[in-house]
């Protein structure tokens, strides 16, 4: 398989089957014959993923790919995903960022295993913060709380004191230390700010730098995210999205000694929480960038000499891709930008793109995986069916179609018009294990209580 098949593969729930299926086609030590229409193992999914990941190393695509591989940690032997990422991690020919997103996806499966201590030391090695001061919560009803001044950001550069409280969205609140509990960079601010609903949190700290440096911050929040470094905003970015490592990066300027770094979050129903990290211009972890024990007030940058300034530009896999799937893109930009929303949890919901995008590309280059992708995210069941429709049109006898098709028709009203398309997949492909799973699903909804009322 090589990166330009990519496109085929299928969508991201069509391929959460289980742990099980991968059992099926493996006999001892070797695979069983399969017929043409049979799915591949995890495993082979796995491979197939993290060789795109090689090929397209440099492209916002490869990021993508290391995603897809990511997101069948719970449906692969996780030694092996470990041992495959660390070696992609470890070759000095993938790109820093690259690098720092598959040692990111291997801190998380070292983290799920047990291994605590290693999943720090990854984090530690690429440089999150960690050490915070937090405070809140602060009203955020009708996400309003975003575009406001509130208390904390009035003097953003003060002294940060425990015994300092502001008026909360309920109480009164304090600042107060975040404990050293991340192991995989995430500061889950829901553990420490309550209520953490329609809120928003502030998290400061003291940045410690060597010497004068140009460095970049990289943020992602669940919620939206705005930063101040030494009292000027340096971003911000108000839609609701879930947290993700890196998802958006700003070029700023370290002063020597300590410099505040001052983030506000503010969110709906979603939690609250983010990852915050610097690194060099060449996107090598900035370790040597450090933050002090205590939070002294700092200097202010000068103010500027007219007007406000404009936020320095965002960089990004998630910001190349939606640049690169504007007017007149080709299919598969539009579909990569939909597919690393889908992946990331970076569509907001009050403003969903990612479904339009996989529609956008599924009609200018109709494939049975981009309709399946748009079935995927739709929240409207109409254009869900419609997008089935259509991708049973184009691959009416693939498992993956069958399945997804059967899936609809049983959560629908006449349930029973999914058993034809479930027993059609297992039909040409005994060993895939999701129509299989929604056949004995219907059999138990539907069928079970007319047999317990006999």
């Amino acid at each position: 398989m090589t990166a330009e098949t990519s496109e085929t593969l299928p969508p991201v729930s069509m391929r959460s089957i289980g742990r099980l299926a991968a059992m099926f086609f493996c006999l001892g030590t070797g695979l069983l014959t399969r017929p043409a229409h049979a799915q591949r193992t995890g495993e082979e999914w796995m491979s197939a993923h993290l060789r795109d990941a090689s090929l397209l190393r440099a492209a916002p695509r490869g990021a993508i790919s290391l995603l897809r591989a990511r997101q069948l940690r719970d449906h692969v032997d996780p030694l092996a995903l470990l041992e495959r990422v660390h070696a992609f991690a470890s070759d000095v020919t993938v790109p820093p960022a690259r690098r720092a997103l598959a040692l990111h996806i291997e801190a998380e499966v070292r983290r799920d295993l047990g291994q605590s201590s290693e999943a720090e030391a990854i984090t530690r090695g690429l440089g999150y913060m960690t050490r915070w001061a937090v405070v809140g919560p602060f009203d955020n009803e009708g996400r309003a709380g975003f575009g406001q001044t509130l208390a904390p950001e009035n003097d953003p550069v003060a002294r940060i004191d425990t015994a300092d409280a502001f008026d909360g969205k309920e109480r009164p609140v304090h600042w107060r230390w975040f404990p050293p509990v991340s192991t995989t960079g995430y500061i889950s601010l829901d553990a420490v700010v309550r209520p953490s609903v329609n809120a928003c949190a502030f998290a400061a700290s003291n940045v410690v730098a060597p010497r004068p440096s140009v460095v970049t911050l990289w943020l992602g929040a669940t919620g939206a995210i705005s930063a101040r470094l030494n009292g000027t905003r340096v971003f911000s970015d108000d839609a609701v999205r879930r947290a993700w490592p890196d998802r958006a990066g700003v070029t700023v300027r370290l002063r020597q000694g300590a410099n505040r770094l001052l983030l506000k979050v503010c969110t709906d129903d979603r939690g609250a929480g983010f990852y915050a990290r610097f690194t060099r211009p060449d996107g090598t972890p900035a370790t040597e960038i450090t933050t002090a024990e205590d939070l002294p007030a700092v200097a202010a940058d000068p103010p500027p000499r007219a007007g406000t300034p404009a936020l320095p530009p965002t960089l990004g896999v998630m910001n190349d891709l939606r640049r690169a799937s504007g007017e007149n893109a080709p299919a598969q930009a539009v579909e990569d930008y939909a597919r690393y929303l889908a992946l990331t949890g970076s569509d907001d919901p009050a403003a969903p793109v990612a479904a339009d995008m996989a529609e956008r590309a599924a009609r200018a280059a109709p494939t049975a995986a981009r309709w399946l992708l748009l079935a995927d995210l739709t929240t409207d069941r109409n254009r869900r069916l419609e997008a089935l429709r259509r991708a049973y049109a184009i691959a009416p006898g693939d498992p993956h179609v069958l399945a997804a098709v059967g899936h609809e028709r049983r959560v629908g009203v006449y349930a029973e018009e999914c058993v034809p398309y479930l027993e059609e997949a297992i039909r040409r492909d005994e060993g895939f294990l999701l129509p299989q799973i929604e056949h004995a699903l219907f059999l138990a909804l539907a069928v079970g209580p007319m047999i317990l009322g006999h």
